[in-house]
């Protein structure tokens, strides 16, 4: 016999798969980003009942700019100038917002900022990245966040990042 969606259930798998969808990711890479397995997110999105800790559906939902009640998550607005703010610590450049959300909508990651962007896929929270991606392409039918978040990706390879999120 199979399990009955719960009400709550139910809301939350609303939430986060039309977060997800919004965003334009697949649950692959929202697991991946999260650190939960793809199969509980199915199984969430599906509306059933995931054994998952409190604080990871909290990361979860965060990650996609959700609370725990499905509404914003605090902290998670102006993610370009607080994650240009976060790398440009002890550099002779100084990365801004607005040249940050071109490398993220270009897809070039100029000479001069390849420590920044290091930085960033490296040490800078995982919601505030795609929080600011998410910003970047604001309401840009052509360029998603999902899009850049596979650039981001790419990135990560050929900058050799050690955090195996991206």
């Amino acid at each position: 016999m199979s399990q009955r969606p719960s009400m709550k259930t139910t809301e939350l798998s609303t939430h986060l798969k039309n977060r997800r969808l919004e965003f334009d990711i697949s649950q692959a890479q929202l697991a991946r980003l999260s650190g939960i397995p793809q199969s509980t997110i199915s199984r969430i999105e599906q509306g059933y009942e995931a054994v998952l800790e409190q604080k990871d559906l909290a990361y979860l939902l965060r990650i996609v700019g959700l609370d725990t009640t499905f509404g914003e998550a605090s902290g998670l607005n102006d993610c370009l100038t607080s994650a240009a703010q976060n790398v440009s610590t002890s550099y002779k450049y100084t990365i801004g917002p607005l040249q940050l959300e071109r490398i993220f909508l270009s897809g070039n990651i100029p000479h001069e900022f390849r420590a920044h962007m290091i930085t960033l896929l490296e040490e800078t929270p995982v919601p505030t990245v795609v929080m600011a991606v998410k910003e970047a392409c604001g309401n840009n039918a052509d360029l998603t966040p999902g899009k850049v978040l596979t650039r981001i990706s790419t990135w990560a390879d050929e900058l050799n990042i050690f955090r195996g999120v991206w």
